[in-house]
């Protein structure tokens, strides 16, 4: 019988630890590996048996369990079967593998899927440390265990080296910021290394199917109307309340069309036909504002992979880049207040000094997958969470901007921006049957609570964080392949330009057949739809009874009345997306309220115009660069878009320009 040990212990504060005093050539701070701290080695005495361990993942408790015989590791059965689909969900075998052949807990993980890497390798720790006979410590990923201690304290500098290497240009991280800043970099002549923690061979690039941006060739090539570029701007600082840097965001709206058909620019026509654009072409019902806030398009598609930006690699390697893959930046080094290089730590542990000698740039992606950082940072977020909530995404682990905090960078003010975590709309997935749809919502006791077509999704969903728990509800009618014309075109949206509301008929006649047991949907989340020939008996399919029930029926009939009249009296709804429920069948799916999930983190370091890093007293630090996920002041408290695909479109052209910028120093 395996020997059970859980755990559950979050650190409720981070203490914020002073930075080492400023000196000549010195290093400051330096990241350890993440996830877990603690780990074993296998080269102890073990005693034979099997042993059981379990960690909290991204959305459920990962459960390992390994048999030893005296000296090694024989077996690892890893059950991440309440994960994410399509992420955490399918790793097992794979860190099974990794974790047979490194004989331990230090294992690469599965990029992409953070937490859930970091899940399984805390409780591999605590397996050995049990088969080992040594007490177990375990944390929550992400978090340090000892007192005192937190992700903000800059560790001891490392100041010996197995190998020296020098450039123009050092970039820490090779993803959607860090290789076009590398192209960019050096076709402006300058030399250029990249610190990629990620080994060559399971390079992989998050995203990189849909790129947001205006103006460029390729969307004028399939008719799409130039877009102004002052109203656009305007649009985004309204929607981030002017947290935004505005000229950062003026920057990427003048080049971003630059940037995309530079990244595309050795693609053939043939294959640029094949892109598609999402609601291209718009219906006639679509209107760009919606309660004062604009959304347009300008998404392509590209078939589902992150193909301009590993074109952009296989170009900037082409041309003299040298990219040190398997090799995780862990400090900065300092001349007196100026960046002037970084430290890499290899798999084999040895450390490696990068002296750039024009700047550095960090690309290092979010700190989704470093659980102390987002309590510290996401504090919205934290505080509509339990203590033993989980909160973070399938992200990196924070230290590209943990790199430049301990260098003296100053963080934005938080709370800092995110992919979600901090609102709730019904199913909140892109597995949503409707979509970004205005259909009526519902809470768990049948009331409605908002207007469902506030700008878009995700500022109309915010109002979801603040009702009971329980169950939020759309509801819809008949005509949905009509009213989905009326939407918004952002993120999660039905694309019904490009044929994905066909599968809405089948829904319904599913749902109609299937009766109180409704219809399954099934995708990157699953979700049943119901079907009522009126309010009561949808209601009650739905699970509402006595009081809740009248509420529903009541909130639907209500919201005929409006729709009736024209004029949402309740909650200010355009009156273009009152859409009314009186068909013969109406319909209605719901989902579990809850808060902390993310995609990824889009805030952090404070920069200038130009993407140069500011210290505590706002004044650029010399030498020290971000781009993408690791520069803050581009989404203000939550990431929301005007046009899908923004957060790829900004990281990429922004990686294009501080490129630019920093080899011309």
């Amino acid at each position: 019988m395996a020997n059970k040990v859980s755990r559950r212990q979050f650190l409720h504060t981070a203490s914020i630890g002073a930075l080492g005093a400023a000196m000549a050539g010195a290093l400051v701070g330096c990241s350890g590996s993440s996830g877990s701290s603690s780990t074993a080695s296998a080269s102890g005495t073990y005693t034979p048996g099997s042993y059981s361990a379990t960690s909290k993942g991204i959305s459920s408790d990962v459960t390992v369990t390994m048999t030893f015989d005296a000296e090694s590791i024989t077996d690892v059965t890893i059950d991440v079967s309440g994960e994410t689909e399509g992420f955490g969900k399918d790793i097992g075998d794979e860190l099974k593998e990794q974790i047979l052949k490194a004989q331990s807990a230090e294992i690469d993980g599965h990029s992409g899927a953070t937490i859930t890497s970091d899940a399984v390798k805390d409780a591999v720790a605590n397996c050995v440390a049990q088969a080992k006979g040594e007490p177990v410590v375990s944390t929550t990923p992400g978090q340090s265990t000892a007192e005192g201690e937190s992700w903000r304290t800059a560790p001891d500098a490392i100041t010996e080296f197995a190998k020296e290497y020098t450039a123009d240009v050092v970039i820490v991280g090779g993803g959607q910021a860090g290789t076009p800043a590398a192209r960019a970099a050096i076709e402006a002549g300058a030399s250029v290394i990249v610190i990629e923690s990620q080994t060559e061979d399971a390079m992989s690039f998050r995203g990189g199917g849909q790129i947001g941006h205006l103006n460029s060739e390729f969307l004028a090539s399939k008719g799409i109307p130039q877009i102004d570029i002052q109203e656009f701007v305007t649009d985004w600082q309204l929607r981030t309340n002017n947290r935004s840097r505005c000229g950062l965001i003026m920057a990427y709206a003048k080049n971003s069309g630059k940037c995309f058909d530079w990244m595309t620019d050795s693609f053939t026509a043939e294959e640029k036909d094949s892109w598609s654009v999402r609601q291209w072409p718009l219906s006639s019902n679509y209107t760009q504002k919606k309660s004062g806030i604009s959304t347009w398009v300008g998404t392509p598609t590209l078939n589902g992979d992150a193909s301009p930006v590993k074109r952009c690699m296989e170009i900037a390697r082409e041309k003299g880049a040298d990219y040190h893959f398997g090799t995780k930046a862990c400090q900065l080094i300092k001349d007196g207040d100026a960046v002037v290089g970084v430290v890499g730590k290899e798999a084999d542990g040895s450390y490696i000094k990068f002296t750039a000698k024009k700047g550095v740039i960090l690309c290092g992606g979010g700190f989704g997958g470093n659980a102390e950082m987002c309590r510290d940072l996401l504090i919205e977020i934290s505080d509509y969470c339990s203590d033993d909530t989980a909160i973070g995404g399938m992200d990196d682990d924070g230290s590209g901007i943990q790199l430049g905090y301990w260098a003296g960078g100053r963080l934005e003010s938080r709370p800092l921006s995110s992919m979600g975590g901090n609102y709730v709309y019904p199913c909140n997935s892109p597995g949503d049957p409707i979509g970004t749809t205005a259909a009526l919502w519902v809470n768990c006791h049948g009331k409605r609570y908002c207007n469902e077509g506030f700008g878009d999704i995700v500022l109309a969903a915010m109002a979801g964080a603040k009702e009971p728990q329980g169950k939020i509800f759309t509801v819809f009618n008949d005509t949905i392949r009509t009213d989905l014309t009326y939407q918004a075109p952002g993120h999660m949206a039905v694309d019904y330009a490009n044929g994905e509301d066909e599968k809405l008929d089948d829904i319904m006649q599913g749902a109609i057949d299937g009766g109180d047991a409704g219809y399954e949907v099934t995708g990157m989340s699953t979700v049943t739809v119901y079907a009522g020939e009126d309010a009561q008996q949808l209601g009650q399919r739905l699970g509402f009874t006595g009081t809740d029930l009248e509420n529903f029926v009541a909130t639907v009939a209500r919201y005929n009345e409006l729709c009736e009249k024209g004029v949402d009296e309740d909650f200010a709804k355009e009156p273009v997306l009152l859409r009314p429920l009186n068909g013969k069948h109406i319909f209605a799916y719901g989902a579990e309220k809850s808060m902390g999930s993310m995609l990824v983190t889009t805030g952090g370091l404070l920069t200038d115009d130009n993407s140069q890093v500011l210290g505590e007293d706002f004044e650029p630090i010399k030498g020290l660069f971000a781009a993408g996920n690791n520069c803050g002041g581009r989404f203000g408290f939550q990431y929301s878009t005007s046009i899908p695909g923004e957060s790829l479109g900004l990281a990429n052209t922004q990686g294009m320009m501080v490129g630019q910028y920093v080899a011309a120093l």
